[in-house]
């Protein structure tokens, strides 16, 4: 997750590397112990700019931090605060629950106030499975949108009530990594789903598909994508005028698209810098010595991964990343938006066997990790691939940059019940590097 303050004088995100503050030109500050993840941490600040919000889902834990200092102003004790969102008057947060909004001032001195929002003619019956990592987003003068299973809500927040303006029913597919961006009259929904993003105009009910490898972006009636590893498009929505830009040879791969008012900025697949497209400047993050060398080769192997993700149809990210002073043991904490069903029992399954025994510099070895997983169906014990369907996954994993002993720590998921006999020869008998 990313924020920029008012007239793009600075960038705030978190990722497994630390908090990073970047204001313009170079002046930059990370806190490596407030670690998370750039698409399932929530961040979010008041009107002012002078407060930020930032809930690490892993940990779960909460914090408030004053701008532009970036030094904690509070902390909240871990677990009791689920993922939420600052209020515009950076007095409250706003937590969600179903079609509930819990408005909570964060002193503790008031009760939390709840309110509920599931619209009176229903909801789809569908099942969602989506990550929001801002479930609700905030405007000018209370202005804001939620979604929740199909469901688009936009109203106005004045201190803890709350004015809905406008239910839309959106035609959302049951899957996605789902965004909202706020547009001078409208709203735009945006689904990322195994390398495509389309975008929802709540207003004119048009509808856009990209192809791109990483979340697309919305901001002034633009859409940012990135096609392949090694461009990034910006295009407009409705004329469909586009700029293309081109990726660096040190950052071909899947990158992080950051986009304020006027800030077009990519974290490259290294994460070590940040890059402004536009302007070509780049602002290290002055990683040093075995730390930086370190994060060189755990994202060049990471990567793999999150090819991998797309060919199952989900989406992966690392929230933590550490470096033991002193044993040689590295560890990190990940977290899988699973499609569920068969791609997800699969992909699980690939993503242990690829960890298994690597190291990390210096022949540091793994030390403690974990995982966690949502949006995540079980398989259907009935349910079999055909034989081409396993074999184009299969394909999809060794393009992805997965070797076959990898891949078979998600074929040992699959065998006996959802591959024939046959399709599991043919794996079997596949040559091993």
């Amino acid at each position: 997750m990313y924020v920029f303050t008012k007239e793009d004088e600075t960038l705030v995100f978190m990722d497994m590397f630390g908090l990073t503050r970047l204001t313009f030109p170079k002046k930059i500050k990370t806190d490596r112990n407030q670690q998370g993840s750039l698409l399932f941490s929530s961040m979010s600040m008041d009107e002012s700019n002078s407060i930020l919000y930032t809930y690490r889902p892993f940990e779960e834990m909460a914090a408030l931090w004053g701008l532009p200092a970036l030094k904690v102003a509070q902390k909240f004790n871990r677990y009791k605060h689920t993922k939420g969102t600052l209020s515009p008057d950076g007095r409250r947060i706003i937590y969600v629950d179903g079609f509930t909004l819990k408005i909570d001032l964060y002193s503790g001195s008031d009760e939390c106030v709840e309110v509920d929002l599931t619209p009176a003619s229903g909801v789809p019956r569908y099942r969602y499975l989506q990550a929001v990592p801002a479930p609700i987003v905030f405007g000018e003068e209370g202005r804001f949108v939620f979604f929740k299973d199909g469901v688009l809500i936009e109203g106005v927040l004045d201190g803890d009530r709350v004015d809905v303006k406008k239910t839309t029913v959106l035609p959302v597919g049951e899957r996605g990594y789902i965004q909202l961006f706020l547009g001078e009259d409208t709203v735009y929904v945006v689904v990322n789903d195994a390398g495509t993003s389309v975008v929802y105009n709540s207003e004119s009910g048009a509808v856009h598909e990209y192809s791109s490898l990483t979340p697309a972006q919305v901001v002034n009636g633009h859409v940012v994508y990135q096609p392949d590893e090694s461009q990034v498009i910006r295009e407009h929505l409705v004329s469909q005028g586009r700029e293309v830009f081109e990726l660096a040879e040190e950052d071909r791969g899947i990158a992080h698209i950051f986009v304020g008012s006027t800030k077009l900025m990519i974290l490259p697949w290294h994460r070590g810098e940040v890059v402004d497209l536009v302007s070509g400047e780049r602002v290290s993050r002055k990683f040093k010595g075995e730390m930086l060398e370190a994060s060189k080769k755990f994202t060049l192997d990471a990567q793999k991964l999150v090819r991998s993700a797309h060919v199952a149809g989900g989406w992966i990210d690392w929230c933590d990343f550490n470096l033991d002073k002193k044993f040689p043991l590295y560890g990190y904490h990940f977290i899988l938006q699973n499609p569920g069903s068969i791609h997800g029992e699969m992909f699980s399954g690939v993503v242990r066997s690829f960890w298994h025994g690597k190291t990390m510099g210096n022949d540091r070895k793994r030390g403690a990790y974990g995982s966690q997983t949502f949006g995540s169906d079980s398989a259907d014990r009935t349910l079999k691939w055909t034989d081409d369907e396993f074999k184009a996954q299969v394909e999809g994993y060794f393009q992805a940059g997965c070797t076959k002993e990898i891949i078979h720590g998600g074929v040992r998921e699959l065998s006996g019940i959802h591959i024939s006999d046959e399709a599991l020869q043919w794996f079997n008998d596949l040559p091993s590097e």
